[in-house]
């Protein structure tokens, strides 16, 4: 079981230029980062997902210099960095595992600019092979094993999907079947219930 607050993987959350005015406002931070990028993506970009994914999620804005001045993407590098964006999030070699994401193009006094929303994930993320956390000063590596099981410990205060339940027994999804007859979840859970009980069995 999630946060409330997570969403899906690729799903996108309207930024208004109103809204976007305001995070041009904010400091860079914890949950807030800008890139100055015209035509190809920075290079510590994915260093920065992997960061809000593995810590508290957060908002990248493409286009905007570290003093917060708008600079913009080109408008016919809009749709190629969306794009790579795309499949590099889908690239395991690049984020392990991936986390699909996608950029809205919002419109700033004529300037484009790419905001890159990354919602907090359930699992520990990897960039290029490497553990990032995010804090108040950016992105930093983390390669201590003890940092790394801490990071995994914070999260499972909050998911359950990594949680062993090694005293489940197949029976007790009788149970949960007479609540939800007739249900898409009666179907699910009688699946993965006769799955389950063939690898017992066989």
């Amino acid at each position: 079981m999630g946060r409330d607050d997570q969403r899906d993987a690729g799903e996108i959350i309207e930024v208004t230029p109103d809204q976007l005015e305001k995070l041009l406002t904010r400091r860079e931070s914890a949950t807030v980062e800008r890139k100055e990028s015209a035509r190809q993506l920075p290079r510590s970009l994915f260093e920065s997902v992997c960061a809000f994914l593995n810590q508290d999620g957060g908002t990248i804005l493409l286009g905007v210099a570290d003093d917060g001045a708008v600079v913009g993407v080109e408008m016919d590098a809009v749709e190629r960095l969306t794009a790579e964006i795309v499949n590099l999030s889908n690239n395991p070699q690049k984020l392990n595992p991936p986390f699909i994401l996608s950029p809205l193009s919002v419109d700033h006094q004529g300037k484009h600019v790419l905001v890159l929303q990354v919602p907090v994930s359930s699992q520990i993320h990897r960039c290029n092979g490497i553990v990032y956390d995010r804090g108040h000063e950016g992105d930093f590596r983390v390669t201590d094993p003890v940092q790394i099981a801490a990071m995994v410990n914070r999260k499972q205060n909050f998911y359950t999907e990594l949680t062993v339940y090694p005293y489940l027994r197949i029976v007790d999804y009788n149970a949960l079947l007479s609540l939800s007859r007739g249900s898409i979840l009666t179907e699910v859970v009688l699946f993965w219930g006769l799955f389950l009980e063939s690898i017992f069995l066989f």
